[in-house]
């Protein structure tokens, strides 16, 4: 039994470096870059429906030829709601589809779709915002549920890349912390987000055994922006948003190809028509720093539907 694992890790470790290279978000469903909003006030509910588009075709370093296109497109329910002025709770439900197209090669596109991990979300109000406090601050813990399908398996019975998979596999912990400043009657607003995924162990290519365990990187993002408000219904906003993902552990060795640091400036138009709003955003790549070589974003575009009930 042990000479079979051992025959496995050691093809695992040798399959092609498309395999594990990480995406500018790790497997599974972005959900960290959707809880940047700040927390619900009491009484308070707020629904949100955001599609996104990440186009994944760069590879780091540069020097090497793209063998594949990737994308993925996600579809994120959240529904939010302020218990009191301190607390809040938030549910995000995700839907993504996920594509592999080989440049080069008979070997046909690759496409997967379904339900995503599940984030569920308490957060608390420090300082919470009203008439008289220009300021928030908001702390908040989640728990990402291992919702999504992660041993898909393509045509010849191989289990697919971690990239084609819905989710992750794993039970991860979220820590997440929101600070704005508004400075007011300036139509100027200040904003600061962070959070840290603490990612859990999944059985990806053993379900016992000693190389059972497979561990996604723990990821690190904060984002640092101003918005300014054009009219009563119009804003504007730019962010830069730094992320930092460890590398992978198969049987707790590092995976080769895995981990980085990313900084992406995120420009974006809000429109407010209480109490519905739209948000369409972009993301661009302006620093990356990956260990070996990998695949990753070229651009990610977004667009957000708000309603707010009181």
């Amino acid at each position: 039994m042990f000479i079979k694992s051992l025959v496995q890790l050691i093809f695992v470790f040798s399959l092609p470096l498309s395999l594990f290279a990480q995406t500018c978000c790790s497997a599974g469903t972005p959900i960290l870059s959707a809880i940047n909003i700040s927390a619900t006030n009491g009484g308070q509910w707020q629904l949100s429906l955001t599609a996104e588009h990440n186009s994944i075709q760069d590879v780091l370093p540069r020097v090497i030829s793209p063998r594949e296109e990737r994308f993925t497109n996600s579809l994120l329910l959240d529904v939010s709601y302020g218990i009191s002025e301190r607390f809040s709770i938030t549910l995000i439900v995700p839907y993504v589809q996920l594509s592999q197209t080989p440049l080069f090669g008979s070997q046909g596109q690759i496409l997967t779709n379904g339900l995503g991990d599940i984030l569920t979300m308490v957060k608390y109000n420090i300082i919470p915002v009203n008439f008289v406090n220009q300021n928030q601050l908001a702390v908040g813990y989640g728990l990402k549920l291992p919702s999504g399908r992660s041993d898909l398996r393509g045509g010849l019975g191989a289990i697919l890349a971690p990239q084609l998979q819905p989710g992750t596999g794993s039970w991860d912990h979220v820590l997440w912390g929101f600070y704005s400043q508004n400075f007011r009657p300036e139509p100027i607003s200040l904003f600061f987000n962070l959070n840290y995924r603490l990612n859990g162990d999944n059985n990806r290519f053993q379900t016992s055994g000693p190389f059972s365990s497979y561990k996604f990187g723990n990821v690190f993002s904060s984002a640092l922006g101003l918005s300014y408000r054009l009219r009563p219904s119009l804003d504007l906003s730019a962010l830069v948003r730094y992320r930092h993902t460890e590398k992978d552990l198969f049987a707790d060795v590092e995976v080769p190809n895995t981990g980085g640091d990313w900084v992406y400036l995120v420009p974006a138009i809000n429109i407010n028509f209480d109490p519905y709003g739209l948000r369409f955003s972009g993301q661009l790549p302006v620093f990356r720093n990956l260990t070996g070589i990998q695949i990753t974003t070229s651009f990610t575009v977004s667009a957000s539907f708000y309603y707010f009930i009181f």
